[in-house]
């Protein structure tokens, strides 16, 4: 028995030395050999990605994804490229008219910019609602409030400004074209007669010819 414990002991011994000595490393276990890697290892061990590599190929992704798409932006003109002074006029004369809520402030507004655009009325915010005819001898204003002292001093609110400058710039549209308006409350026919009413937003109504 220990006779032949030996002599397989001796056969594995030999074959040992037949593989060391017929056995030339492949170039890919050379190459891990001399990283400090044993061949063995470096068949059955594969090194995880390095930062500086995952950073590398990340960055030559954020290149190619630059180089191939195209962002387009679409900016909608603005229905009325209204001044600083102009918004600032029109959020006062929403403010006096009717501020109710945003949208009967926006509704006032946007009868003024339907004036503008009627070609009935002065071709600006500012000349609309300043209007002033004289009938018979006598000032008539369009806007009476917008010739007071009061309307001269006041100073509107960011609330009232972002509310007139979206009708300009956002395009708000809520009275159908309207070139008219007074309170809800107002006698039948102050300036309703021959008139249609398209709206009625806060305390206003809101008129059509």
């Amino acid at each position: 028995m220990k006779t032949k414990y030996i002599l397989f002991l001796l056969i594995l011994l030999f074959l040992f030395i037949v593989l060391c000595i017929f056995y030339k490393p492949s170039s890919t276990e050379k190459k891990a050999n001399n990283g400090g890697i044993s061949s063995t290892t470096a068949l059955l061990f594969v090194l995880p990605p390095t930062a500086a590599t995952v950073e590398s190929a990340s960055e030559e992704t954020t290149t190619e994804t630059e180089q191939n798409t195209t962002i387009t932006i679409a900016l909608k003109e603005p229905r009325y490229a209204a001044s600083e002074e102009e918004i600032i006029l029109a959020a006062k004369l929403a403010h006096f008219e009717d501020s109710t809520s945003r949208e009967s402030m926006q509704a006032i507004v946007e009868t003024v910019l339907n004036r503008v655009e009627s070609g009935l009325f002065p071709d600006n915010v500012t000349d609309v609602i300043m209007q002033t005819n004289i009938i018979r001898g006598k000032k008539i204003y369009q806007f009476y409030t917008a010739h007071t002292e009061a309307f001269a001093a006041y100073a509107p609110t960011s609330d009232e400004y972002c509310a007139a400058r979206a009708v300009f710039y956002d395009w708000v549209s809520l009275v159908n074209g309207a070139l008219y308006f007074d309170a809800a409350t107002a006698p039948p026919g102050r300036i309703s007669k021959g008139l249609r009413c398209v709206a009625t937003i806060g305390k206003t109504n809101f008129y059509v010819k």
